[in-house]
């Protein structure tokens, strides 16, 4: 597990939900969990539920390294 990013009240500061992540990388949400899992794309977890949340930097560093497309950042203000 990655260390969790700055906090601000109840909000990590730069994440985003995993359905959110799949939606930006054209992805589904099982190859998320996957590559969580085999260490190929890490998530941070949220402290009070452990769900996955993904760091949009580390989304788009992501993307040019696979050379995946992607949705523009526009989305991310949704």
């Amino acid at each position: 597990m990655k260390p969790i990013p700055h906090q601000s009240k109840n909000r990590l500061t730069g994440c985003i939900s995993i359905r959110k992540a799949a939606d930006i990388l054209l992805v589904s949400i099982s190859a998320l969990r996957k590559w969580d899992r085999t260490g190929i794309l890490k998530a941070y977890r949220n402290p009070k539920n452990n769900y996955r949340l993904y760091h949009i930097n580390d989304l788009q560093k992501f993307a040019q390294e696979k050379g995946l497309k992607s949705k523009p950042k526009r989305i991310l203000k949704d």
